[in-house]
């Protein structure tokens, strides 16, 4: 067996999970076909909640030092301002992070990304799941390298971690049964074997 997990998406999800994983001392590759990591912000903020699985981790004061604390939100319409919600304590006495913290999805997965080495994993970018094969106890994927060459890798569980265009996303944990060969690409909708999961 290559790996207990085979997490196909280096974004936000699967690099939580990549995280969780390694805290546990459980083996994890992960792989996404992408370049390297996002440089742009498709989110700008994180909640109480977050932070409190990122204290658990080791990672909340680099975010506080990445991030701003919000502190209201304004409503305008018409070209004015017409309110302000103030948020900056919205969970007072709640949590010890009682506030919105804008901080952008590049920088959230800079920080999980780069805390990857802790548990000594990084993402191998630029690998692409084309194909996978279900056995009983475990799945066998066939990723696309960097130059172009396959080469096919062992797993006990796979997750699918990618937006919905990528790869394989619509793959999701079902009871039902399921072919025990699939091959993916970008403009079909796979079916759903029972080893894989999609985030939600």
């Amino acid at each position: 067996m290559d790996t207990d997990v085979l997490i196909v998406g280096g974004g936000p999800t699967g690099l939580m999970l990549a995280n969780q994983l390694g805290r546990r001392g459980i083996r994890a590759m992960i792989v996404d076909r992408h370049s390297g990591p996002a440089q742009q912000t498709r989110a700008m903020a994180v909640h109480a909640r977050t932070l409190e699985i990122y204290s658990k981790l080791g990672v909340a004061e680099r975010a506080l030092e990445l991030g701003k604390q919000g502190g209201g939100a304004n409503m305008w319409a018409g070209g004015k301002l017409r309110a302000r919600i103030p948020i900056g304590d919205m969970g007072k006495s709640l949590s010890p992070f009682p506030f919105v913290l804008m901080l952008g999805q590049d920088d959230n997965e800079r920080i999980l990304g780069e805390h990857l080495h802790k548990w000594g994993m990084a993402v191998q970018w630029n690998t692409e799941l084309v194909a996978f094969e279900q056995a009983p106890d475990h799945v066998t994927a066939t990723l696309k390298q960097p130059d172009g060459t396959s080469r096919k890798v062992s797993a006990r569980i796979s997750r699918v971690a990618t937006a919905g265009a990528a790869p394989c996303a619509s793959a999701r944990a079902s009871r039902f049964p399921a072919p025990r060969t699939s091959t993916c690409s970008s403009s079909q909708t796979p079916r759903r074997p029972a080893r894989w999961c999609r985030a939600s």
